[in-house]
């Protein structure tokens, strides 16, 4: 899915989620942030150590990446259904938080593959 299409497009942010997971960068804020290029990914810790999506760390980072959102010069951002394909999680519910996480970030959400 998007995942691999991205890990596809940018080996070097791949590289570096596998090694951010290796130090248990996501513990805090439950994402990584790469940027190269003017390209800012968000890698989020979306499933638990079982491999089971996990609601609480998936909505903890976007919380977090909202914040974050906040107090940038970030215009728009793009969101496919975190947690939605390996973890499982639930689309519309996961489509509902994400509206209502961002709804006070003066930002254009662009919301791919909710349908």
């Amino acid at each position: 899915g998007i995942a691999l299409a991205f890990k596809n497009k940018y080996p070097d942010m791949f590289n570096e989620y596998v090694e951010d997971c290796k130090k248990n960068k996501f513990v805090d804020l439950c994402y990584t942030l790469y940027i190269k290029n003017g390209v800012r990914i968000l890698n989020l810790l979306t499933m638990s150590d079982d491999m089971q999506g996990s609601y609480t760390r998936t909505l903890a980072g976007l919380y977090n990446f909202a914040k974050v959102i906040k107090e940038t010069d970030v215009k728009s951002i793009a969101i496919p259904p975190c947690g939605c394909g390996i973890g499982g999680l639930n689309k519309s519910i996961i489509h509902d938080e994400i509206l209502d996480i961002f709804k006070d970030c003066d930002v254009e959400l662009r919301m791919y593959d909710f349908k």
